[in-house]
């Protein structure tokens, strides 16, 4: 909101008024904002696939993507240990991650 009224000449508070006084205002200003999340989540979706395909993704974001993506095959399963000082751990042969049937 702050770079859009900077590029319009006026000041946030000017926006925020105009949105309360003006219905259709405040409804493009809602739409623009929506596009702008929408360029933004797409441009850090598109970074992710990148890493992704080049080999440069870390653990994190390789069982991230898969859990996301694949969920009925992949989810995140804490393993309960009541053993175990914080009470679970992770399973070292999958690192706390279960593979379901493929289909």
């Amino acid at each position: 909101m702050e770079a859009a009224a900077k590029r319009a000449g006026v000041s946030r508070q000017t926006i925020w008024r105009l949105r309360k006084a003006d219905a259709e205002f405040d409804q493009a200003v809602c739409e623009a904002i929506e596009y702008q999340d929408e360029v933004r989540l797409e441009a850090v979706e598109d970074c992710l696939f990148d890493r992704l395909r080049t080999g440069k993704a870390s653990g994190v974001e390789i069982v991230f993507s898969l859990c996301n993506r694949a969920p009925r095959r992949w989810q995140h399963v804490k393993n309960i240990r009541p053993d175990e000082p914080d009470g679970y751990s992770a399973t070292p042969a999958h690192s706390g991650f279960k593979f379901g049937s493929m289909r």
